[in-house]
């Protein structure tokens, strides 16, 4: 059984350097950083490079209500995961709400 397990990694890690990826899709999220509060759960910060930095639509110290359709008001950070992981390339609709101070620029609420 070891022999196998060997042979099979040896099968990938050649794949992999002659530039052929595995047939399964890569799983993503979309790059948010939260912070618990009392409120709710808020965005803290963003993955540089991450899809929800670059769509530059969210901002920090937005509070979270809907992940595609779904209520997430009281769910913790761990419980979003699935929400968010998906292929490469799908994309996610969020639901926010943003303080007047923010939308204003004065920060955080």
């Amino acid at each position: 059984m070891a022999a196998k397990a060997l042979k099979e990694r040896t099968k990938a890690e050649a794949e992999a350097e002659a530039g052929r990826s595995s047939p399964e899709p890569k799983t993503i999220g979309v790059g948010i950083v939260f912070a618990e509060a009392p409120s709710g759960l808020k965005v803290e910060s963003f993955v540089p490079g991450s899809g929800a930095q670059m769509c530059g639509e969210l901002q920090a110290g937005d509070k979270l209500l809907t992940v595609d359709g779904i209520d997430v008001t009281g769910k913790k950070p761990a419980d979003l995961a699935p929400l968010f992981a998906g292929p490469v390339g799908t994309t996610t609709i969020v639901t926010v709400w943003r303080s007047e101070k923010q939308e204003n620029g004065e920060g955080e609420a």
